[in-house]
């Protein structure tokens, strides 16, 4: 593959420049349809007004969402071939497959080749994105900040609209190459099988869009989420990804039974991320700008003010290096002109308008994180004005307002006694005058449990820029300072020179600096050493008043709304362009100079970014009780010692319990929950069962007899390799009550092999594992998974806490449960749908596969347990097909396997086999499942019901 640039995070990362042409409409890069030809070769223009109806297959309350599109698109008449992607990615494809789809792409992909065919044409590129992420083959796995932009007119995936519409109007189940004619694998383009099913046909009409029923799957822009019962013009989809942050894939494959293709359908087996890719989904483009287009919020509500979250929770951290830390950014949305909340610690992709801030300016966060204050009126102007605080949630519950007749532009702080205060000015207006700014105050009241204490008066003069020990600054227009050695001398200065200065902020991280913008004055550009306009520079002043830093602006940009960033050497700011619009919130390193961009919008204003200290930033009280930081505190602090802490086992915080990382998708992330029952039930449990998802989904623990505490550790797309490691490295230094293994045999696994990424993540000697990307894993590899520790509960302290990531709704009740993962019920079992499959791996991995099994129970045995093998039901249909399940392998390889595990029944004592499946003849009524290989919540009812009576059964032999 030809590999695309890869940028680090720095102050270019959005600015464009990874296209071949800004998205400034400029004549050499604006192509908008109407100039076009009336025909672009490949593709079928849409014309006129459109009405298209949304439902989704898999929702039963049939919600239809109505959606009209105003104007015209091209659509690509095949899925993008081979071929195709090569000409323009790389690679060599043999003459044969030239014309097949291209498959085995990840959105990502699908994206990178969009942007590629647009700028191969001269167009701008829809999507734009921070930095790319590539695995050393060449792979795309992540785009950071991946934003699109519908209003311009280049290359890009269909809508989801856009793709049902025009499939309507083609759709054709019984000419599309599905399960009964594909002989399981994709057709040429635009070909269709013939009626005797030996023969192909090509589809010649230049106007029919080919393939969109069958052949393969393809992927659609956008965010998986339900529809509302509602109609709207020119919907492009949702506006922030629900909790599994799914995407979608439209359309039929060449692995479905006619039956099971609905043109509704938008999901697939597991839930759907942009790093997924799959051997029967490819993707086609259309092309055509969306002037106004709408999105859905969570909630349902029209979002037409689109704000791109450009950074995730890695690189803010990355930047801070702050490994553990929480994360909240809160603006000023200059067009809605309320706050706007993006929450780090539960979706960083999600930005949450806060309903109840109207007319909002200067926000700041609680040192705890849990409440923002906000005034009515902005710096440098005079005026009426009102302080208030509320939680920070999208309601501004618990909102109060500081009774007082002025206030302005609060700032949250916390005295050496722990006590919460807010520092306010009674008046925001412009210092230049001497005489009117002496009229002004600083005044700081207490702040706790929601409520207000009594103000007290702190400084003659609004010094809003900051209060610490000894220095209080304010800047607009000069920057005014008061310092003092006693609190009653101080004494009142203007730095810089004289020199108009503005966007002033002073450090809380006890050096006392004092951050600030200018107007290109002659004192800045002389320590620079170089000319620069109004605001291209962050000027840096130490606690004497000496300039000692500056960061230029990136280019065609200049900064704006500065602040610090509580307890960190980093500042946040907003970035104007030339015609003043705040497009961009950043984040900037001070001592590297790293710019990271954090989001972009229309009008963006004064940003905060709270990041959690594990120590608050304590300010002492003087004698007379005035404001100011301890400057020894850091923010940051030290393990506790085995001599001070309640647990004798010291771990560290940065690495302990991190059993997620936020790429992830749902199948990765449901580990950090398995981790925190394996700890929590270790002294405790005498039941594991271990596994892939099937007993994921089926064995309900708190079902068993209360002889049993049982607990669930199953995994999606674990395999006995995985299931083995688990066992040998957590469970046998840990489980010393345990007296039944229950271990699932997913035949149809049984190819996988033991050293691969994703089959055994714990795999010693594979530089890919899985394990190395979570700290918690390595961390508890290098203590040799604390083997001999007889106190653990920090782990289960720390797998607790150790989430930075939003959790998936379907993890809820997983702890309640003990593991058991609850799913809906499907109407009936589906046909015999495959996913990847292999045929015949040949005996050596195979044996290696009976291997661990051996292992499992072997070791078992040495410690008196005794492992129940079990094999999950799945579709009655897959009885009648070469195939034993969903993922294989050949019949005649399983039905031998499955002789030799009755054989083994006899070799070890302490194996039990428990087959549920029974080739396919079991009694699992339609209804008891979710999907063509896993069991829902009623078929785990029977299934943990026969478990219980086998472990009764064993237990008084």
């Amino acid at each position: 593959m030809k590999k695309a640039i890869t940028f680090g995070v720095i102050s270019l990362l959005a600015f464009g420049l990874w296209t071949s042409c800004s998205h400034s409409n400029s004549s050499e890069c604006h192509n908008d349809i109407e100039d076009e030809e009336p025909s672009i070769e490949g593709f079928v223009k849409q014309k006129g007004p459109k009405t298209v109806s949304l439902t989704d297959a898999s929702d039963e309350s049939n919600v239809t969402m109505t959606v009209q599109l105003d104007y015209d698109f091209y659509i690509s008449r095949t899925e993008v071939t081979r071929e195709q992607y090569a000409d323009l990615m790389g690679g060599n494809v043999p003459e044969k497959e030239k014309n097949l789809p291209k498959v085995d792409v990840n959105f990502y992909d699908a994206v990178l080749y969009a942007n590629a065919l647009s700028k191969s044409e001269g167009r701008d590129t829809v999507y734009t994105y921070a930095n790319s992420n590539f695995t050393p083959s060449g792979r795309c796995v992540f785009l950071e900040g991946l934003a699109t932009h519908y209003e311009v007119s280049g290359y890009r995936l269909p809508t989801e609209a856009e793709w049902i519409y025009v499939a309507k109007k083609f759709w054709d189940v019984e000419n599309s190459w599905n399960a009964d004619n594909s002989s399981s694998e994709a057709h040429e383009v635009c070909s269709i099988p013939g009626l005797d099913g030996s023969n192909v046909k090509f589809e010649e009409n230049p106007d029919v869009v080919c393939n969109m029923t069958g052949n393969v799957a393809e992927w659609v822009d956008g965010w998986l989420a339900d529809f509302k019962d509602t109609t709207l013009t020119n919907y492009v989809g949702a506006s922030a990804p629900n909790s599994l942050k799914e995407n979608m894939i439209k359309g039929g494959n060449y692995r479905l039974s006619p039956n099971d293709i609905n043109i509704n359908t938008r999901r697939d087996v597991y839930p759907i991320a942009m790093n997924s890719s799959a051997d029967y989904v490819g993707f086609r483009l259309v092309l055509g700008a969306i002037d106004n287009p709408l999105q859905l919020d969570p909630s349902g509500k029209v979002n037409t003010v689109k704000i791109n979250i450009v950074a995730t929770t890695e690189s803010i951290l990355e930047t801070l290096n702050a490994k553990k830390a929480k994360a909240k950014l809160v603006f000023r949305n200059d067009v809605t002109e309320k706050l706007t909340l993006i929450d780090y610690t539960k979706n960083a992709s999600r930005a949450v308008e806060i309903e109840n801030a109207t007319s909002a300016f200067h926000p700041d966060v609680s040192p705890d994180g849990n409440y923002v204050a906000f005034s009515t009126q902005i710096e440098g102007l005079p005026g009426k004005s009102k302080v208030y605080v509320c939680h920070l949630d999208s309601a501004c519950s618990g909102k109060v307002e500081l009774p007082v007749e002025n206030a302005a532009i609060p700032r949250f702080r916390v005295l050496e006694s722990g006590d919460t205060v807010i520092v306010y000015v009674s008046d925001a207006g412009s210092n230049k005058d001497s005489l009117t700014w002496a009229g002004y105050s600083t005044w700081v009241v207490p702040f706790a449990r929601g409520k207000f204490g009594t103000p007290r008066l702190l400084l003659k003069g609004s010094f809003n820029g900051g209060v610490t020990e000894g220095l209080a600054v304010t800047g607009s227009k000069l920057l005014r300072v008061a310092t003092w050695n006693e609190p009653d001398k101080v004494k009142y200065d203007v730095w810089y020179n004289k020199e108009q200065a503005c966007n002033v902020s002073l450090a809380s991280d006890g050096s006392s600096r004092t951050l600030f913008l200018d107007f290109g004055g002659s004192t800045g550009q002389k320590f620079v050493g170089q000319k620069y306009g109004t605001h291209e520079q962050i000027l840096v002043m130490d606690s004497k008043g000496k300039l000692v830093d500056a960061v230029a602006s990136p280019a065609g940009y200049s900064y704006d709304h500065t602040e610090w960033v509580t307890g960190k050497n980093a500042a946040v700011a907003t970035l104007t362009d030339k015609n003043m619009s705040h497009k961009k919130i950043v984040l900037i390193d001070m001592e590297t100079k790293k710019i990271v961009e954090l989001v972009e919008s229309d009008e963006l204003w004064h940003p905060v970014l709270w990041i959690e200290q594990s120590t608050p930033a304590v300010e002492k009280s003087s004698s007379s009780s005035e404001i100011a930081p301890n400057s020894s505190s850091s923010g940051n602090s030290e393990p506790e010692s085995s001599s001070s802490s309640k647990y004798s086992l010291v771990l560290d915080p940065d690495s302990a319990g991190i059993y997620a990382f936020s790429y992830a998708q749902f199948k990765d992330f449901i580990i950090r929950y398995k981790m925190e029952l394996l700890w929590q039930f270790a002294d405790s449990a005498n039941v594991v069962v271990l596994g892939s998802s099937r007993p994921l989904n089926a064995v309900y623990p708190t079902r068993l007899n209360s002889k049993f505490t049982g607990v669930n550790l199953g995994l999606a797309s674990c395999t006995i390799h995985m299931s083995k490691d688990i066992l040998m490295k957590y469970i046998w230094p840990h489980y010393k009550k345990l007296k039944y293994v229950v271990v699932s045999l997913d035949l149809d696994f049984w190819w996988k092999t033991a050293s691969a990424k994703d089959n055994n993540w714990f795999a010693d000697n594979d530089a890919n594992a899985k394990y190395l990307l979570y700290p918690g894993f390595v961390y508890d590899k290098n203590h040799d998974y604390w083997a001999g520790e007889e106190d653990i509960t920090p782990l289960y302290e720390a797998t607790k806490e150790g989430i930075l990531y939003p959790s998936p709704s379907r993890c809820d009740n997983i702890i309640a449960s003990r593991g058991q993962l609850q799913t809906s019920c499907s109407k009936s079992w589906p046909g015999a749908n495959f996913g990847a499959t292999i045929s015949d791996p040949g005996q050596e991995i195979i044996n290696s596969s009976m291997n661990s099994l051996k292992t499992i129970i072997e070791e078992s045995a040495k410690r008196g347990v005794t492992v129940i093998g079990t094999i999950l039901p799945q579709s009655p249909a897959y009885k009648n097909s070469s195939m034993f399940g969903y993922s294989g392998m050949n019949r005649s390889i399983t039905d031998s396997l499955i002789g030799e595990f009755v054989k083994m029944e006899k070799t070890y004592s302490n194996f039990v086999l428990f087959d549920e499946n029974k080739d396919g003849l079991h009694d699992y009524t339609n209804g008891m499942n979710e999907d063509s290989q896993h069991l829902c919540d009623e078929g785990a009812k029977l299934y943990t019901y026969r478990l219980d009576s086998l472990l009764l059964k064993l237990d008084n032999r």
